[in-house]
């Protein structure tokens, strides 16, 4: 059965920026306590990219590691990294972006009170348009 939704052509630039995220120091630096647990690439051409290309990391926090440490360990990271804090009332743990190659991507790191599993994703929209936390 052929999918309802179409799968949008890839660019050498989608394929660029993919691999890029996937490099970002954001996803790819552990503090002591925390353990990567998986991680998932996709241009947004592969069929498992849902319209968008992302580069993701699961992260496991020790669970004496509180969430406001961890957080606080990402949002050096993302200062450091040249990225854009949202503030306001968000509906994840944080909210970044900033320009790569000429586009810019998103940054949400995912997570929830007593629990120690975190997500960190990298999200960008085909054909270079831009996507921002708000």
């Amino acid at each position: 059965m052929l999918s309802m939704f179409t799968t949008p052509e890839c660019t050498e630039h989608d394929r660029r920026l993919t691999e890029q995220l996937a490099a970002d120091p954001v996803l790819t630096t552990l503090r002591p306590g925390l353990t990567r647990t998986g991680d998932h690439h996709a241009a947004p051409c592969q069929r498992d990219s849902d319209d968008s290309g992302i580069a993701s990391t699961m992260i496991g926090a020790d669970p004496s590691l509180p969430q406001d440490a961890v957080v606080a360990y990402y949002r050096g990271l993302l200062e450091d990294g040249g990225w854009t804090i949202a503030t306001g009332d968000l509906a994840v743990l944080l909210c970044a972006d900033r320009r790569f190659d000429g586009q810019q991507v998103r940054f949400t790191l995912h997570g929830s009170s007593g629990s120690p599993q975190y997500a960190l994703e990298i999200v960008f929209r085909p054909d270079r348009h831009d996507l921002a936390c708000t």
